[in-house]
């Protein structure tokens, strides 16, 4: 009888251990494609943003000539800026040899005016490209540099509008992220350096 039973048991424990193995293996397979879909999303949420926001400051205007936009709508422009992209936390107009003409701080306090012409952002808006810098940190979480050229209609740049930009809104994005009880993601730049 005990042979009999062992007989009957053995094929049924392995098997049972068999399915097993196979529930627990396409498990790990269903948390891995949750991940990696969690992962594209919030990369494409991040692209969005970046993406977004440098066609804000992808600034086109309605004239020809090759001069640069009035000093009054400099400044209502970028009030108009910090008042719709909550994002931004300072943004600068900057002609074309590198001297900021007008910038506004979320703050709303007086700033001085700097040449940023040897400024990596600046030399690479200035030859028509958009710039992301490296984050940063400041007291009020992560920042990066964004910069683009302002064009008129003839496609012709005319000045440059840069931004310091608030990552916070990406943070509290990636942080509502959760796999389960203890999954998360964490960002890094391309240096590795945790943000």
């Amino acid at each position: 009888i005990l042979f009999f039973i062992l007989l009957a048991a053995v094929p049924v424990l392995i098997l049972g251990g068999l399915v097993l193995y196979l529930i627990d293996l396409s498990h790990r397979y269903d948390v891995s494609n949750l991940e990696l879909q969690l992962i594209d999303q919030k990369t494409e949420e991040i692209k969005k943003f970046f993406a977004d926001t440098l066609g804000i400051l992808e600034l086109r205007v309605g004239f020809t000539q090759k001069s640069e936009i009035e000093l009054s709508q400099q400044h209502f422009l970028l009030s108009g800026l910090l008042e719709e992209h909550k994002a931004f936390e300072e943004v600068t107009f900057i002609n074309l040899t590198g001297k900021e003409t007008s910038k506004k701080i979320r703050s709303g306090e007086e700033v001085e005016l700097l040449d940023v012409s040897r400024l990596s952002y600046f030399k690479e808006a200035i030859q028509g490209g958009n710039y992301i810098g490296e984050v940063y940190h400041a007291l009020s979480g992560p920042f990066v540099t964004l910069a683009a050229p302002v064009r008129n209609r003839n496609n012709d740049i005319i000045q440059v509008l840069s931004a310091e930009v608030n990552l916070s809104q990406i943070l509290r994005s990636l942080e509502s992220a959760r796999l389960g009880s203890g999954g998360y993601i964490v960002l890094l730049d391309k240096d590795g350096v945790f943000i």
